[in-house]
């Protein structure tokens, strides 16, 4: 944590994050690398840090999907019968 970063107590931390939002959430859990670059340097020059990532950095550090694996099993009869059609 940032707390232990510093060598602070919890209480004695305070950071304001403007909204994020977006997709399908979980971006609150990936940017310790973020607050803790922040952290670092405001407390350094005793003075707040504001820190913007490029779109690309924040794309491949923040976004991604948690890994899944999906097992399935597909049939279909050689005379196209039950076969759902495509639209075209």
């Amino acid at each position: 944590t940032v707390a232990r970063l510093l060598n602070l107590p919890a209480a004695k931390v305070v950071s304001k994050v403007r909204r994020m939002g977006g997709g399908f959430g979980g971006k609150e859990t990936r940017t310790a690398f973020v607050a803790a670059a922040c952290a670092a340097a405001a407390y350094k020059v005793n003075a707040p840090v504001r820190l913007a990532l490029r779109r690309d950095v924040d794309m491949g550090t923040t976004g991604g999907r948690h890994p899944f694996v999906v097992k399935y099993t597909a049939a279909a009869r050689r005379d196209g019968e039950g076969v759902p059609k495509l639209a075209a």
